[in-house]
């Protein structure tokens, strides 16, 4: 056993570096995934189901005690409609929507055709530059 860091081979120091970034990429994930779940008041339950899982195994994963495979990450990207870079980064990538009627905007405006979207992203953008916010 190594007295210090010092003492220690380099292998064996960048081998726990590189543990404890992917432990800290677990933490942030769960973090993500949980505050996503409690957003769209999905239970664990739920989520278990959806991902075929054991209920313990979706809690441990929100704690960052389990690291999730790619599998998972990419399912649960497309489950709560994130990009993967959201839920693995621990720089906010995306607004949280965070009432029931911004996520049926949302979600009604991914569901247009590419044309729309734009026609319709113009009228909204030009509909708030041109109100002010007393007369909304």
């Amino acid at each position: 056993m190594a007295c210090c860091n010092v003492c220690v081979p380099a292998q064996m120091r960048e081998h726990e570096v590189v543990k404890t970034m992917a432990n800290r990429k677990s933490v942030i994930f769960g973090k993500k995934f949980r505050e996503l779940r409690k957003l769209r008041k999905v239970t664990v339950k739920e989520l278990a189901e959806y991902f075929n899982c054991s209920t313990s195994l979706i809690y441990n994963i929100e704690k960052g005690i389990n690291d999730p495979q790619t599998g998972f990450i990419i399912r649960a990207s497309e489950y709560f409609e994130v990009s993967t870079d959201y839920l693995l980064k621990d720089k906010e990538t995306k607004i949280l929507v965070d009432k029931e009627d911004e996520l049926q905007l949302v979600k009604a405006y991914r569901a247009l055709p590419q044309g729309l979207r734009d026609s319709h992203l113009r009228l909204m953008s030009d509909t708030a530059t041109n109100v002010s916010p007393r007369r909304l």
